[in-house]
């Protein structure tokens, strides 16, 4: 478990991280998220519900690229870490989703949010699992995380 998590934190280590003002604290750690680290460009948060499940969100901040989602979609997947098995990619109305699966044969979902509720802000989530989920609860799963993380947003 704490090996999926470091593998987490690795693939999504590649920016550094300050909570801006708009970030409601209190709401995320209410929410059982702990910020992992914040700088200049973003800030990261994690959660882990049980020792099945877990949440790390990346917030990325003044991130202007020409199809930024898309593109932080695709990084997703080349910087995943060396032993996850990537299985392929989906996208919903809100999120594109990339699925791979651990060495514990844990699945592990990247979710990146193809709008920003606040200008230049993506997120992209990781999100891993015990539960085999089909397309449509994936689906699910990445808009309700998303909304969730989005309503951290002030």
């Amino acid at each position: 478990m704490k090996k999926i998590l470091l593998g987490l934190f690795l693939l999504l280590g590649v920016v550094s991280f300050a909570l801006p003002n708009y970030v409601d604290a209190q709401k995320l750690k209410k929410s059982g998220y702990e910020i992992t680290e914040e700088g200049e460009n973003g800030f990261r948060i994690a959660r882990e519900k049980n020792k099945e499940e877990g949440t790390v969100v990346l917030y990325y901040l003044d991130y202007i690229n020409d199809n930024p989602a898309k593109e932080l979609s695709e990084m997703s997947i080349k910087t995943a870490p060396e032993e996850f098995k990537y299985l392929g990619s989906t996208q919903s109305e809100k999120a594109y989703i990339n699925k791979f699966v651990s060495p514990e044969d844990r699945d592990v979902y990247s979710f990146v949010g193809k709008k920003s509720k606040l200008k230049n802000c993506y997120l992209v989530i990781m999100h891993f699992t015990n539960k085999k989920l089909s397309d449509s609860e994936a689906e699910k799963l990445a808009e309700t995380l998303l909304n969730e993380a989005e309503s951290f947003l002030k």
